[in-house]
């Protein structure tokens, strides 16, 4: 069985990380795979996949819109 817990960490930013750490068990699982998703997805249609480039792509939900935005990664 797949431990979100223990790959979070791994896939997810900061600010996302920072959401989903508030979200109930239930909600942590199916925000978890929206993240994950949402990512392959525009890694893949980019060509660049998840082995192949340092920044990765940050989403983030608003409570008030329930709306995902593509973050700026850059520092």
């Amino acid at each position: 069985s797949l431990n979100i817990e223990n790959i979070g960490p791994n896939i997810l930013s900061p600010e996302e990380l920072g959401y989903w750490n508030n979200l109930t068990s239930e909600l942590k699982i199916k925000e978890f795979f929206k993240f994950w998703l949402s990512k392959e997805a525009l890694l893949k249609a980019s060509g660049k996949g998840w082995l192949k480039d340092e920044t990765k792509p940050t989403f983030t939900k608003t409570r008030s819109q329930n709306q995902r935005h593509m973050g700026d990664t850059s520092e």
